[in-house]
Protein backbone atom coordinates (compact mmCIF):
# COMPACT_ATOMS: atom_id res chain seq x y z
CA UNK A 1 0.00 0.00 0.00
CA UNK A 2 1.26 3.25 -0.86
CA UNK A 3 1.76 6.08 1.77
CA UNK A 4 -0.27 9.38 1.13
CA UNK A 5 3.15 10.58 -0.09
CA UNK A 6 4.15 8.28 -2.51
CA UNK A 7 0.26 8.66 -3.87
CA UNK A 8 0.90 12.41 -4.10
CA UNK A 9 3.96 11.98 -5.83
CA UNK A 10 2.55 9.64 -8.11
CA UNK A 11 0.10 11.73 -9.28
CA UNK A 12 2.19 14.85 -10.06
CA UNK A 13 4.79 12.50 -12.30
CA UNK A 14 1.81 11.19 -14.02
CA UNK A 15 0.35 15.09 -14.58
CA UNK A 16 3.90 16.46 -15.43
CA UNK A 17 4.39 12.92 -18.24
CA UNK A 18 0.70 13.95 -19.83
CA UNK A 19 1.86 17.36 -20.43
CA UNK A 20 5.62 16.45 -21.31
CA UNK A 21 4.50 13.60 -24.12
CA UNK A 22 1.24 15.40 -25.06
CA UNK A 23 2.47 18.85 -25.44
CA UNK A 24 1.51 20.41 -28.94
CA UNK A 25 -1.32 17.95 -28.95
CA UNK A 26 -3.73 18.73 -26.17
CA UNK A 27 -5.93 22.10 -26.55
CA UNK A 28 -5.23 25.13 -24.46
CA UNK A 29 -8.41 24.01 -22.19
CA UNK A 30 -7.08 20.43 -21.71
CA UNK A 31 -3.51 22.00 -20.95
CA UNK A 32 -5.40 24.32 -18.38
CA UNK A 33 -7.63 21.94 -16.69
CA UNK A 34 -4.39 19.38 -16.06
CA UNK A 35 -2.87 22.39 -14.32
CA UNK A 36 -5.47 22.94 -12.81
CA UNK A 37 -5.49 19.36 -11.16
CA UNK A 38 -1.79 19.83 -10.65
CA UNK A 39 -2.71 22.91 -8.82
CA UNK A 40 -5.26 21.08 -6.65
CA UNK A 41 -3.15 19.01 -5.54
CA UNK A 42 0.12 21.17 -4.84
CA UNK A 43 -2.35 23.25 -2.72
CA UNK A 44 -4.23 20.49 -1.17
CA UNK A 45 -2.01 17.38 -0.79
CA UNK A 46 -3.36 13.81 -0.20
CA UNK A 47 -3.88 13.74 3.27
CA UNK A 48 -6.14 16.72 3.08
CA UNK A 49 -7.77 15.58 0.54
CA UNK A 50 -7.87 12.19 1.65
CA UNK A 51 -8.81 13.41 5.50
CA UNK A 52 -12.01 16.13 3.74
CA UNK A 53 -13.85 14.30 1.08
CA UNK A 54 -15.38 17.80 0.22
CA UNK A 55 -12.26 18.76 -0.76
CA UNK A 56 -12.86 16.61 -3.59
CA UNK A 57 -16.22 16.83 -4.15
CA UNK A 58 -15.94 20.86 -4.66
CA UNK A 59 -13.29 20.76 -6.83
CA UNK A 60 -15.17 18.52 -9.28
CA UNK A 61 -18.19 20.29 -8.44
CA UNK A 62 -16.70 23.53 -10.21
CA UNK A 63 -14.64 22.24 -12.86
CA UNK A 64 -16.90 18.75 -13.92
CA UNK A 65 -18.43 20.71 -16.74
CA UNK A 66 -14.97 21.63 -17.93
CA UNK A 67 -14.13 18.44 -17.72
CA UNK A 68 -16.97 17.04 -19.50
CA UNK A 69 -15.84 18.94 -22.89
CA UNK A 70 -12.69 18.93 -22.76
CA UNK A 71 -12.53 14.98 -22.00
CA UNK A 72 -14.13 12.09 -22.67
CA UNK A 73 -15.39 10.20 -19.82
CA UNK A 74 -12.72 7.71 -20.40
CA UNK A 75 -9.98 10.43 -20.00
CA UNK A 76 -11.63 11.82 -17.08
CA UNK A 77 -11.45 8.59 -15.16
CA UNK A 78 -7.81 7.91 -16.56
CA UNK A 79 -7.24 12.19 -15.06
CA UNK A 80 -9.14 11.91 -11.88
CA UNK A 81 -9.17 8.16 -10.65
CA UNK A 82 -6.97 5.69 -12.18
CA UNK A 83 -3.18 6.28 -10.96
CA UNK A 84 -1.61 4.13 -13.73
CA UNK A 85 0.79 5.25 -16.16
CA UNK A 86 4.15 4.69 -17.35
CA UNK A 87 7.08 6.85 -19.13
CA UNK A 88 5.49 6.70 -22.52
CA UNK A 89 1.73 7.35 -21.30
CA UNK A 90 -0.93 9.79 -23.09
CA UNK A 91 -4.32 11.11 -22.66
CA UNK A 92 -5.05 11.38 -26.14
CA UNK A 93 -4.20 7.66 -26.90
CA UNK A 94 -7.21 6.80 -24.38
CA UNK A 95 -9.77 6.11 -25.73
CA UNK A 96 -13.52 4.24 -24.69
CA UNK A 97 -12.30 1.48 -25.91
CA UNK A 98 -8.98 1.42 -24.63
CA UNK A 99 -10.10 0.88 -21.21
CA UNK A 100 -13.12 -1.16 -21.96
CA UNK A 101 -12.24 -3.86 -19.25
CA UNK A 102 -11.93 -1.17 -16.54
CA UNK A 103 -15.81 1.19 -17.88
CA UNK A 104 -16.16 4.87 -17.96
CA UNK A 105 -17.25 7.43 -15.28
CA UNK A 106 -20.09 9.03 -14.16
CA UNK A 107 -20.61 11.91 -12.06
CA UNK A 108 -20.91 10.09 -9.29
CA UNK A 109 -17.29 7.74 -9.66
CA UNK A 110 -15.55 11.34 -9.64
CA UNK A 111 -17.18 12.60 -6.84
CA UNK A 112 -15.64 8.89 -4.40
CA UNK A 113 -12.21 9.58 -6.40
CA UNK A 114 -11.41 12.42 -5.04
Amino acid sequence: MLSNKEKEDLWKAKYATILKNDEGKLTKQQVLLINKLQSFLLENGMDKIFSDSKIGENFIDANLLAFENAFSKTQQFVLVELPYFDNSFSIVTVTDNSLSNRGTCTRCQLHMSL
